[in-house]
Protein backbone atom coordinates (compact mmCIF):
# COMPACT_ATOMS: atom_id res chain seq x y z
CA UNK A 1 0.00 0.00 0.00
CA UNK A 2 1.11 3.41 -0.34
CA UNK A 3 2.75 4.88 2.71
CA UNK A 4 1.08 8.03 4.22
CA UNK A 5 2.34 10.12 7.04
CA UNK A 6 1.33 12.89 8.53
CA UNK A 7 -1.86 12.10 7.79
CA UNK A 8 -5.37 9.93 9.42
CA UNK A 9 -6.63 9.62 6.29
CA UNK A 10 -6.26 10.46 2.30
CA UNK A 11 -8.91 11.69 0.22
CA UNK A 12 -10.40 9.14 -2.40
CA UNK A 13 -13.62 9.41 -4.21
CA UNK A 14 -15.45 5.89 -4.88
CA UNK A 15 -15.33 4.70 -8.52
CA UNK A 16 -18.14 4.50 -10.20
CA UNK A 17 -20.19 1.89 -12.03
CA UNK A 18 -22.38 0.73 -15.68
CA UNK A 19 -25.13 0.50 -13.26
CA UNK A 20 -26.48 0.12 -10.16
CA UNK A 21 -29.58 -1.90 -8.58
CA UNK A 22 -30.28 -2.28 -5.19
CA UNK A 23 -31.09 -5.88 -3.75
CA UNK A 24 -31.16 -5.74 -0.21
CA UNK A 25 -31.93 -3.28 2.21
CA UNK A 26 -32.15 -4.10 5.93
CA UNK A 27 -35.68 -3.05 7.09
CA UNK A 28 -34.57 -3.04 10.92
CA UNK A 29 -31.98 -0.37 10.16
CA UNK A 30 -33.70 1.52 7.68
CA UNK A 31 -36.01 2.31 10.76
CA UNK A 32 -32.86 3.65 12.81
CA UNK A 33 -32.31 5.65 10.38
CA UNK A 34 -35.69 7.12 9.28
CA UNK A 35 -35.80 6.30 6.02
CA UNK A 36 -39.70 6.89 4.70
CA UNK A 37 -39.38 4.19 2.27
CA UNK A 38 -39.59 1.00 2.75
CA UNK A 39 -37.09 -1.98 1.74
CA UNK A 40 -39.20 -3.64 -1.25
CA UNK A 41 -39.78 -0.17 -2.67
CA UNK A 42 -36.33 0.42 -2.93
CA UNK A 43 -35.47 -2.41 -4.52
CA UNK A 44 -37.32 -1.82 -8.01
CA UNK A 45 -35.58 0.58 -9.97
CA UNK A 46 -38.58 2.43 -11.18
CA UNK A 47 -38.74 5.18 -8.88
CA UNK A 48 -36.82 8.16 -9.06
CA UNK A 49 -36.27 7.26 -5.31
CA UNK A 50 -35.12 3.59 -5.83
CA UNK A 51 -32.86 5.23 -8.36
CA UNK A 52 -31.31 7.91 -6.33
CA UNK A 53 -30.69 5.16 -3.45
CA UNK A 54 -28.95 3.25 -5.64
CA UNK A 55 -26.53 5.96 -7.28
CA UNK A 56 -25.86 7.14 -3.46
CA UNK A 57 -25.18 3.82 -2.15
CA UNK A 58 -23.18 2.49 -5.19
CA UNK A 59 -20.82 5.27 -4.82
CA UNK A 60 -22.16 6.77 -8.46
CA UNK A 61 -23.24 9.54 -6.54
CA UNK A 62 -22.39 11.96 -3.59
CA UNK A 63 -24.74 14.25 -1.87
CA UNK A 64 -24.30 16.89 0.33
CA UNK A 65 -22.79 16.03 3.71
CA UNK A 66 -21.82 12.61 2.11
CA UNK A 67 -19.65 14.80 -1.06
CA UNK A 68 -16.41 13.96 0.65
CA UNK A 69 -15.28 10.26 0.70
CA UNK A 70 -11.93 9.22 2.04
CA UNK A 71 -9.75 5.38 2.97
CA UNK A 72 -8.22 5.71 6.73
CA UNK A 73 -4.81 4.86 7.09
CA UNK A 74 -3.95 1.48 9.78
CA UNK A 75 -1.59 -0.76 10.73
CA UNK A 76 -1.81 -4.46 11.80
CA UNK A 77 -0.83 -6.38 15.11
CA UNK A 78 -0.94 -10.13 14.30
CA UNK A 79 -1.59 -11.86 17.97
CA UNK A 80 0.65 -9.06 19.07
CA UNK A 81 3.21 -8.93 15.85
CA UNK A 82 3.62 -5.58 14.34
CA UNK A 83 2.93 -6.32 10.32
CA UNK A 84 3.43 -3.17 9.04
CA UNK A 85 1.32 0.22 7.56
CA UNK A 86 -2.13 -1.10 6.04
CA UNK A 87 -5.27 1.06 4.85
CA UNK A 88 -8.96 1.05 3.87
CA UNK A 89 -8.00 -1.12 0.24
CA UNK A 90 -11.62 -1.06 -0.83
CA UNK A 91 -13.86 0.68 1.62
CA UNK A 92 -14.46 4.67 1.32
CA UNK A 93 -16.16 6.56 4.15
CA UNK A 94 -18.75 9.24 2.64
CA UNK A 95 -19.71 10.91 5.84
CA UNK A 96 -22.29 10.94 9.05
CA UNK A 97 -25.79 10.73 9.18
CA UNK A 98 -28.39 10.84 12.45
CA UNK A 99 -30.56 8.15 13.73
CA UNK A 100 -33.82 8.86 14.65
CA UNK A 101 -32.68 8.42 18.70
CA UNK A 102 -29.99 11.06 17.91
CA UNK A 103 -27.06 8.92 17.54
CA UNK A 104 -24.12 9.72 14.92
CA UNK A 105 -23.10 7.05 12.51
CA UNK A 106 -20.69 7.03 10.27
CA UNK A 107 -21.53 5.75 6.71
CA UNK A 108 -19.08 3.45 4.63
CA UNK A 109 -19.16 1.94 1.39
CA UNK A 110 -17.33 -1.85 0.94
CA UNK A 111 -15.86 -2.73 -2.60
CA UNK A 112 -16.15 0.50 -4.02
CA UNK A 113 -12.93 0.55 -5.87
CA UNK A 114 -9.19 0.82 -5.33
CA UNK A 115 -7.59 2.96 -2.63
CA UNK A 116 -4.35 4.02 -2.33
CA UNK A 117 -4.60 1.00 -0.08
CA UNK A 118 -5.72 -1.96 -2.52
CA UNK A 119 -2.33 -3.54 -2.83
CA UNK A 120 -2.85 -4.15 -6.23
CA UNK A 121 -6.32 -5.08 -5.88
CA UNK A 122 -9.24 -4.47 -7.70
CA UNK A 123 -10.89 -2.50 -4.69
CA UNK A 124 -14.25 -4.78 -5.54
CA UNK A 125 -16.62 -6.82 -3.51
CA UNK A 126 -18.59 -9.86 -4.59
CA UNK A 127 -22.21 -10.89 -4.10
CA UNK A 128 -20.72 -13.58 -1.89
CA UNK A 129 -19.37 -11.35 0.66
CA UNK A 130 -21.99 -8.82 0.18
CA UNK A 131 -24.24 -10.84 1.21
CA UNK A 132 -22.40 -12.72 3.98
CA UNK A 133 -21.58 -9.55 5.87
CA UNK A 134 -25.31 -7.78 5.23
CA UNK A 135 -26.90 -11.14 6.75
CA UNK A 136 -24.27 -11.67 9.65
CA UNK A 137 -24.04 -7.92 10.38
CA UNK A 138 -27.89 -7.78 11.22
CA UNK A 139 -28.44 -11.14 12.89
CA UNK A 140 -25.48 -10.11 15.25
CA UNK A 141 -27.45 -6.43 15.67
CA UNK A 142 -30.53 -8.96 16.64
CA UNK A 143 -29.02 -10.97 18.49
CA UNK A 144 -27.95 -8.24 20.60
CA UNK A 145 -23.91 -8.03 20.00
CA UNK A 146 -22.45 -5.11 19.37
CA UNK A 147 -21.86 -5.07 15.80
CA UNK A 148 -21.13 -2.67 12.76
CA UNK A 149 -24.61 -2.19 11.24
CA UNK A 150 -25.37 -3.30 7.34
CA UNK A 151 -27.81 -0.75 5.28
CA UNK A 152 -28.06 -2.31 1.79
CA UNK A 153 -26.78 -4.24 -0.77
CA UNK A 154 -26.22 -2.51 -4.82
CA UNK A 155 -25.17 -4.86 -7.32
CA UNK A 156 -23.21 -3.44 -9.72
CA UNK A 157 -22.91 -4.52 -13.95
CA UNK A 158 -19.27 -5.97 -13.40
CA UNK A 159 -17.55 -9.20 -12.08
CA UNK A 160 -14.41 -9.67 -10.41
CA UNK A 161 -12.30 -13.24 -10.63
CA UNK A 162 -11.89 -14.83 -7.31
CA UNK A 163 -10.60 -17.61 -5.37
CA UNK A 164 -13.27 -20.04 -4.11
CA UNK A 165 -13.58 -23.86 -3.59
CA UNK A 166 -14.13 -26.02 -6.92
CA UNK A 167 -17.15 -28.86 -7.19
CA UNK A 168 -14.58 -31.50 -7.05
CA UNK A 169 -13.51 -31.59 -3.59
CA UNK A 170 -16.37 -30.73 -1.56
CA UNK A 171 -17.92 -34.04 -1.19
CA UNK A 172 -18.65 -35.70 2.04
CA UNK A 173 -15.22 -37.33 3.71
CA UNK A 174 -15.28 -39.37 6.21
CA UNK A 175 -12.97 -39.14 9.56
CA UNK A 176 -11.53 -35.95 10.54
CA UNK A 177 -12.22 -32.41 8.69
CA UNK A 178 -9.06 -31.45 6.20
CA UNK A 179 -9.46 -27.95 5.64
CA UNK A 180 -7.97 -26.44 2.56
CA UNK A 181 -7.62 -23.20 0.72
CA UNK A 182 -9.60 -22.30 -2.07
CA UNK A 183 -8.50 -24.50 -5.30
CA UNK A 184 -9.93 -22.49 -8.23
CA UNK A 185 -10.80 -18.93 -9.80
CA UNK A 186 -14.61 -18.16 -10.60
CA UNK A 187 -16.02 -15.16 -12.26
CA UNK A 188 -18.37 -13.72 -9.74
CA UNK A 189 -20.76 -10.96 -9.85
CA UNK A 190 -19.65 -7.37 -8.50
CA UNK A 191 -21.50 -5.48 -5.20
CA UNK A 192 -21.47 -2.66 -2.68
CA UNK A 193 -22.55 -2.67 0.38
CA UNK A 194 -23.30 -0.30 2.76
CA UNK A 195 -22.11 -0.48 6.42
CA UNK A 196 -22.10 1.96 9.28
CA UNK A 197 -20.41 2.24 12.88
CA UNK A 198 -20.31 5.44 15.56
CA UNK A 199 -16.61 5.51 14.17
CA UNK A 200 -14.40 2.90 12.07
CA UNK A 201 -11.06 3.92 14.44
CA UNK A 202 -9.13 0.23 14.75
CA UNK A 203 -7.31 -0.44 17.42
CA UNK A 204 -4.60 -0.79 14.46
CA UNK A 205 -4.86 2.73 13.16
CA UNK A 206 -4.16 4.17 17.28
CA UNK A 207 -1.06 1.32 16.75
CA UNK A 208 0.41 2.78 13.88
CA UNK A 209 0.99 6.39 15.13
CA UNK A 210 2.53 5.11 18.33
CA UNK A 211 4.91 3.15 16.96
CA UNK A 212 5.75 5.56 14.63
CA UNK A 213 6.27 7.64 17.12
CA UNK A 214 8.30 4.90 19.00
CA UNK A 215 10.59 4.08 15.90
CA UNK A 216 10.87 7.45 14.72
CA UNK A 217 9.79 6.29 11.32
CA UNK A 218 11.31 9.13 8.40
CA UNK A 219 8.67 11.75 7.57
CA UNK A 220 6.37 10.91 10.39
CA UNK A 221 7.23 14.26 12.26
CA UNK A 222 3.79 14.87 14.07
CA UNK A 223 3.34 10.95 15.14
CA UNK A 224 2.23 11.66 18.76
CA UNK A 225 0.11 15.01 17.85
CA UNK A 226 -1.60 12.29 15.32
CA UNK A 227 -2.09 9.81 18.22
CA UNK A 228 -3.45 12.35 20.35
CA UNK A 229 -6.01 13.81 17.98
CA UNK A 230 -7.25 10.34 16.40
CA UNK A 231 -7.02 9.18 20.38
CA UNK A 232 -9.89 12.11 21.36
CA UNK A 233 -12.01 11.99 18.04
CA UNK A 234 -12.68 8.10 19.28
CA UNK A 235 -13.16 8.72 22.95
CA UNK A 236 -15.61 11.49 21.90
CA UNK A 237 -17.03 8.86 19.43
CA UNK A 238 -17.83 6.13 21.46
CA UNK A 239 -17.80 6.95 24.72
CA UNK A 240 -18.56 10.89 25.02
CA UNK A 241 -19.07 11.97 28.34
CA UNK A 242 -18.45 8.83 30.30
CA UNK A 243 -14.75 9.19 29.99
CA UNK A 244 -13.20 12.56 29.93
CA UNK A 245 -10.82 13.93 27.77
CA UNK A 246 -7.05 13.30 27.94
CA UNK A 247 -7.99 10.59 30.86
CA UNK A 248 -6.22 7.95 28.86
CA UNK A 249 -6.59 5.43 31.20
CA UNK A 250 -10.15 5.61 31.85
CA UNK A 251 -9.97 5.38 27.69
CA UNK A 252 -8.13 2.51 27.63
CA UNK A 253 -10.19 1.05 30.61
CA UNK A 254 -13.52 1.68 28.65
CA UNK A 255 -11.99 -0.10 25.91
CA UNK A 256 -10.89 -2.56 26.97
CA UNK A 257 -14.69 -3.35 28.88
CA UNK A 258 -16.53 -2.98 25.55
CA UNK A 259 -14.19 -5.48 24.44
CA UNK A 260 -14.57 -8.20 26.84
CA UNK A 261 -18.53 -7.54 26.57
CA UNK A 262 -17.94 -7.85 22.72
CA UNK A 263 -16.33 -11.23 23.17
CA UNK A 264 -18.64 -12.76 25.56
CA UNK A 265 -21.69 -11.66 23.65
CA UNK A 266 -19.95 -14.12 20.47
CA UNK A 267 -19.12 -16.81 23.11
CA UNK A 268 -22.79 -16.92 24.47
CA UNK A 269 -24.14 -17.13 20.24
CA UNK A 270 -21.60 -19.63 19.40
CA UNK A 271 -20.02 -16.72 17.07
CA UNK A 272 -16.13 -17.51 15.80
CA UNK A 273 -14.72 -14.03 14.15
CA UNK A 274 -12.23 -16.11 12.13
CA UNK A 275 -9.58 -13.46 12.13
CA UNK A 276 -8.68 -11.43 15.43
CA UNK A 277 -5.85 -9.21 14.12
CA UNK A 278 -5.81 -5.66 15.42
CA UNK A 279 -7.01 -4.23 12.05
CA UNK A 280 -10.30 -6.28 12.87
CA UNK A 281 -10.84 -4.38 16.16
CA UNK A 282 -12.51 -1.53 16.77
CA UNK A 283 -12.41 0.52 19.61
CA UNK A 284 -15.78 0.86 19.64
CA UNK A 285 -16.42 -2.49 20.62
CA UNK A 286 -18.56 -3.61 16.97
CA UNK A 287 -18.00 -6.90 15.53
CA UNK A 288 -16.25 -5.53 12.19
CA UNK A 289 -15.25 -6.90 8.61
CA UNK A 290 -17.01 -10.49 8.51
CA UNK A 291 -15.01 -12.31 6.40
CA UNK A 292 -14.21 -15.94 7.35
CA UNK A 293 -16.28 -16.18 10.52
CA UNK A 294 -18.93 -18.78 10.99
CA UNK A 295 -21.14 -19.32 13.58
CA UNK A 296 -20.32 -22.68 15.40
CA UNK A 297 -22.49 -25.64 14.61
CA UNK A 298 -21.57 -29.03 16.43
CA UNK A 299 -20.01 -27.90 19.64
CA UNK A 300 -16.33 -28.11 19.49
CA UNK A 301 -13.91 -25.46 21.65
CA UNK A 302 -11.12 -25.84 18.89
CA UNK A 303 -13.59 -24.79 16.26
CA UNK A 304 -11.83 -22.29 13.94
CA UNK A 305 -13.01 -21.47 10.00
CA UNK A 306 -10.49 -19.76 9.28
CA UNK A 307 -8.01 -21.79 7.30
CA UNK A 308 -4.84 -18.98 7.35
CA UNK A 309 -4.84 -19.73 11.72
CA UNK A 310 -3.55 -23.62 11.16
CA UNK A 311 -2.64 -23.16 14.82
CA UNK A 312 -6.03 -22.05 15.80
CA UNK A 313 -5.52 -19.21 17.64
CA UNK A 314 -8.32 -17.61 17.33
CA UNK A 315 -10.44 -20.20 17.72
CA UNK A 316 -14.13 -20.16 19.67
CA UNK A 317 -12.01 -20.93 23.05
CA UNK A 318 -8.84 -18.62 22.49
CA UNK A 319 -11.18 -15.74 21.25
CA UNK A 320 -10.89 -14.21 25.01
CA UNK A 321 -7.18 -14.89 25.39
CA UNK A 322 -7.23 -13.33 21.59
CA UNK A 323 -9.01 -9.97 22.93
CA UNK A 324 -6.46 -9.62 25.44
CA UNK A 325 -3.55 -9.94 23.74
CA UNK A 326 -5.47 -6.49 21.50
CA UNK A 327 -6.37 -4.89 24.21
CA UNK A 328 -2.40 -5.22 25.78
CA UNK A 329 -1.03 -4.39 22.65
CA UNK A 330 -3.98 -1.35 22.27
CA UNK A 331 -2.51 -0.57 25.85
CA UNK A 332 0.69 0.31 25.06
CA UNK A 333 -0.23 2.84 22.36
CA UNK A 334 -2.40 4.77 24.60
CA UNK A 335 0.45 4.27 27.04
CA UNK A 336 2.57 6.89 24.84
CA UNK A 337 0.02 9.59 25.56
CA UNK A 338 0.04 8.90 29.21
CA UNK A 339 3.79 9.48 29.51
CA UNK A 340 3.64 12.08 27.49
CA UNK A 341 1.42 13.90 29.63
CA UNK A 342 3.21 12.53 32.64
CA UNK A 343 6.52 14.22 31.87
CA UNK A 344 10.00 12.90 31.58
CA UNK A 345 11.90 10.63 33.26
CA UNK A 346 10.12 8.07 35.58
CA UNK A 347 6.91 9.71 35.69
CA UNK A 348 6.29 8.85 32.40
CA UNK A 349 7.24 5.17 32.67
CA UNK A 350 5.37 4.73 35.53
CA UNK A 351 2.12 6.22 33.72
CA UNK A 352 2.46 4.17 30.93
CA UNK A 353 2.81 0.62 32.99
CA UNK A 354 -0.16 2.04 35.03
CA UNK A 355 -2.19 2.45 32.23
CA UNK A 356 -1.89 -1.07 30.86
CA UNK A 357 -1.74 -2.80 34.14
CA UNK A 358 -5.49 -1.08 34.47
CA UNK A 359 -6.55 -2.01 30.34
CA UNK A 360 -6.07 -5.51 31.23
CA UNK A 361 -7.61 -5.70 34.72
CA UNK A 362 -10.02 -3.84 33.43
CA UNK A 363 -10.40 -6.45 30.64
CA UNK A 364 -10.45 -9.75 32.74
CA UNK A 365 -12.60 -8.25 35.59
CA UNK A 366 -15.72 -7.54 32.99
CA UNK A 367 -15.20 -10.70 30.79
CA UNK A 368 -15.13 -12.80 33.88
CA UNK A 369 -18.45 -10.84 35.15
CA UNK A 370 -20.22 -11.54 31.95
CA UNK A 371 -19.13 -14.30 31.16
CA UNK A 372 -20.40 -16.13 34.40
CA UNK A 373 -23.77 -14.17 33.82
CA UNK A 374 -24.07 -15.70 30.44
CA UNK A 375 -23.46 -19.24 31.14
CA UNK A 376 -26.22 -18.11 34.32
CA UNK A 377 -28.44 -17.22 31.97
CA UNK A 378 -28.22 -20.33 29.52
CA UNK A 379 -28.35 -22.39 31.89
CA UNK A 380 -31.51 -20.71 33.69
CA UNK A 381 -30.39 -20.56 37.01
CA UNK A 382 -30.84 -17.64 39.70
CA UNK A 383 -28.13 -14.79 40.14
CA UNK A 384 -25.89 -16.49 42.48
CA UNK A 385 -26.25 -20.21 41.96
CA UNK A 386 -23.42 -22.06 43.20
CA UNK A 387 -23.43 -24.64 40.49
CA UNK A 388 -23.32 -22.59 37.13
CA UNK A 389 -19.88 -23.14 36.79
CA UNK A 390 -19.70 -26.90 37.17
CA UNK A 391 -23.14 -28.05 35.29
CA UNK A 392 -21.93 -25.88 32.42
CA UNK A 393 -18.44 -27.16 32.29
CA UNK A 394 -20.09 -30.52 32.15
CA UNK A 395 -22.37 -29.87 29.88
CA UNK A 396 -20.22 -28.44 27.36
CA UNK A 397 -17.81 -31.73 27.60
CA UNK A 398 -20.95 -34.14 26.95
CA UNK A 399 -21.14 -31.80 23.85
CA UNK A 400 -18.09 -31.85 22.53
CA UNK A 401 -17.61 -35.78 23.10
CA UNK A 402 -21.07 -36.21 20.92
CA UNK A 403 -21.07 -33.18 18.59
CA UNK A 404 -23.99 -31.62 19.99
CA UNK A 405 -25.36 -28.58 18.19
CA UNK A 406 -24.23 -25.61 20.20
CA UNK A 407 -27.25 -23.90 19.56
CA UNK A 408 -29.88 -26.49 19.11
CA UNK A 409 -28.90 -28.01 22.65
CA UNK A 410 -29.30 -24.47 24.91
CA UNK A 411 -32.65 -23.40 22.94
CA UNK A 412 -34.04 -27.43 23.81
CA UNK A 413 -32.57 -27.00 27.42
CA UNK A 414 -35.15 -24.99 28.56
CA UNK A 415 -37.85 -27.87 27.97
CA UNK A 416 -35.65 -30.20 29.37
CA UNK A 417 -36.26 -29.60 32.60
CA UNK A 418 -40.20 -28.67 32.20
CA UNK A 419 -43.41 -30.98 32.67
CA UNK A 420 -41.80 -33.52 34.74
CA UNK A 421 -43.48 -34.03 37.99
CA UNK A 422 -40.10 -35.38 38.88
CA UNK A 423 -36.72 -35.84 37.93
CA UNK A 424 -36.92 -37.84 34.46
CA UNK A 425 -33.09 -37.72 32.94
CA UNK A 426 -34.33 -40.37 29.61
CA UNK A 427 -37.64 -37.59 29.07
CA UNK A 428 -34.89 -34.96 29.07
CA UNK A 429 -32.89 -36.41 27.14
CA UNK A 430 -35.97 -37.05 24.04
CA UNK A 431 -35.85 -33.38 24.10
CA UNK A 432 -32.71 -32.24 23.53
CA UNK A 433 -32.75 -35.52 20.53
CA UNK A 434 -32.56 -32.66 17.69
CA UNK A 435 -29.54 -31.29 18.80
CA UNK A 436 -27.69 -34.62 18.24
CA UNK A 437 -27.39 -35.05 14.23
CA UNK A 438 -26.47 -38.44 14.09
CA UNK A 439 -28.51 -40.23 17.04
CA UNK A 440 -28.79 -39.44 20.61
CA UNK A 441 -26.13 -40.97 22.91
CA UNK A 442 -25.90 -44.29 23.85
CA UNK A 443 -23.73 -46.53 26.24
CA UNK A 444 -21.37 -45.13 28.28
CA UNK A 445 -21.19 -41.22 26.84
CA UNK A 446 -24.95 -41.81 26.67
CA UNK A 447 -25.08 -42.59 30.43
CA UNK A 448 -22.81 -39.74 31.04
CA UNK A 449 -26.14 -36.97 29.81
CA UNK A 450 -28.76 -39.02 32.12
CA UNK A 451 -26.63 -38.16 34.55
CA UNK A 452 -25.77 -34.57 33.98
CA UNK A 453 -29.56 -34.26 33.05
CA UNK A 454 -30.68 -35.60 35.72
CA UNK A 455 -28.54 -33.15 38.30
CA UNK A 456 -29.58 -30.11 35.65
CA UNK A 457 -33.58 -31.51 36.70
CA UNK A 458 -32.77 -31.46 40.15
CA UNK A 459 -30.79 -27.95 40.24
CA UNK A 460 -33.97 -26.47 38.07
CA UNK A 461 -36.59 -27.59 40.88
CA UNK A 462 -34.60 -26.99 43.79
CA UNK A 463 -33.64 -23.54 42.40
CA UNK A 464 -37.61 -22.15 41.29
CA UNK A 465 -36.11 -19.43 39.57
CA UNK A 466 -38.77 -17.54 38.45
CA UNK A 467 -37.72 -16.21 35.26
CA UNK A 468 -35.84 -19.06 34.27
CA UNK A 469 -37.39 -19.67 30.39
CA UNK A 470 -38.01 -15.88 29.44
CA UNK A 471 -34.14 -15.29 30.44
CA UNK A 472 -33.52 -18.58 28.50
CA UNK A 473 -35.20 -17.33 25.80
CA UNK A 474 -33.70 -14.42 25.91
CA UNK A 475 -30.33 -15.95 26.06
CA UNK A 476 -30.53 -18.73 23.36
CA UNK A 477 -31.56 -17.74 20.02
CA UNK A 478 -33.14 -20.25 18.00
CA UNK A 479 -32.04 -19.09 14.78
CA UNK A 480 -28.56 -18.39 13.57
CA UNK A 481 -26.79 -17.55 10.37
CA UNK A 482 -25.53 -20.67 9.82
CA UNK A 483 -22.64 -20.99 6.45
CA UNK A 484 -24.91 -23.20 4.99
CA UNK A 485 -28.15 -21.04 5.19
CA UNK A 486 -25.34 -18.05 3.98
CA UNK A 487 -24.06 -20.33 1.11
CA UNK A 488 -27.42 -21.19 -0.08
CA UNK A 489 -28.65 -17.75 0.02
CA UNK A 490 -25.67 -15.88 -1.88
CA UNK A 491 -25.63 -18.64 -4.56
CA UNK A 492 -29.25 -17.86 -5.65
CA UNK A 493 -28.55 -14.14 -5.47
CA UNK A 494 -25.56 -14.85 -8.01
CA UNK A 495 -27.74 -16.30 -10.54
CA UNK A 496 -30.43 -12.92 -10.04
CA UNK A 497 -32.80 -14.98 -7.21
CA UNK A 498 -32.45 -12.39 -3.88
CA UNK A 499 -35.56 -14.09 -2.33
CA UNK A 500 -33.88 -16.60 -0.62
CA UNK A 501 -31.41 -13.04 0.86
CA UNK A 502 -34.60 -11.08 1.69
CA UNK A 503 -36.26 -14.33 3.62
CA UNK A 504 -33.10 -15.01 5.62
CA UNK A 505 -33.42 -11.23 6.88
CA UNK A 506 -36.30 -10.79 8.06
CA UNK A 507 -35.94 -14.74 10.03
CA UNK A 508 -33.07 -13.24 11.53
CA UNK A 509 -34.72 -10.14 12.65
CA UNK A 510 -35.97 -11.89 15.19
CA UNK A 511 -33.70 -14.77 16.45
CA UNK A 512 -35.18 -15.33 19.72
CA UNK A 513 -38.85 -15.71 18.97
CA UNK A 514 -40.79 -18.94 17.64
CA UNK A 515 -41.37 -19.00 14.06
CA UNK A 516 -43.62 -20.75 12.03
CA UNK A 517 -43.21 -24.30 11.44
CA UNK A 518 -41.85 -24.43 7.55
CA UNK A 519 -38.82 -21.92 9.11
CA UNK A 520 -38.43 -23.75 11.99
CA UNK A 521 -38.44 -26.94 9.87
CA UNK A 522 -35.46 -25.84 7.60
CA UNK A 523 -33.64 -23.61 9.81
CA UNK A 524 -34.00 -25.10 13.36
CA UNK A 525 -31.93 -28.00 12.51
CA UNK A 526 -28.05 -29.61 12.55
CA UNK A 527 -26.02 -29.24 9.84
CA UNK A 528 -26.81 -31.26 7.05
CA UNK A 529 -24.41 -34.02 5.73
CA UNK A 530 -23.56 -32.51 2.71
CA UNK A 531 -22.57 -28.93 4.63
CA UNK A 532 -20.51 -30.98 7.48
CA UNK A 533 -16.85 -30.64 5.64
CA UNK A 534 -17.77 -28.52 2.45
CA UNK A 535 -14.86 -25.91 1.43
CA UNK A 536 -16.77 -22.34 2.04
CA UNK A 537 -19.26 -23.72 4.66
CA UNK A 538 -17.05 -25.82 7.21
CA UNK A 539 -13.95 -23.57 6.81
CA UNK A 540 -13.06 -20.67 4.40
CA UNK A 541 -10.30 -18.11 3.30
Amino acid sequence: PQKVTNAHYVAVAPETTRCARTRAVSAAFCRELGLRAHPDELCVNGSDEAQAFAKLFSGNALLPGLDAPWASVYGCHVHGAWCGQLGDGRAVSLGDVSTVDGRRLEVQLKGAGRTPFSRGFDGKAVVRSCVREFLASEAMAALGVRTTRALSVVETCETAKRAWYGESRQETRPGALRKYRPDTVVEEKCAVMCRAAPCFVRFAQLELFALREARGVEGARQSTAELRELAEFARAREFGDDVKPGDWAALARAIAARQAELIVGWLRVGYVQGNMNSDNALVGGHTLDYGPFAFMEAYDPEFQPFTSDPEGKFCYALQPQAGMVNVATLARALGVLAAEDAGEGGEGGQAAEALALAAREAYAAEFEARWREARRTKLGLSAGHLRVDELHGRLTLLMERSGADYTLCFRLLAAAADGFSDVDAAAGMRVLAPAFGRGEPEGELGEAWREWMADYQQSVAADAHPSREAEMARANPKFILRNWMAMEAYERADKGDWSRVEELSLLLERPYDEQDAEQTERYFRATPEWARDKGGVAFLS
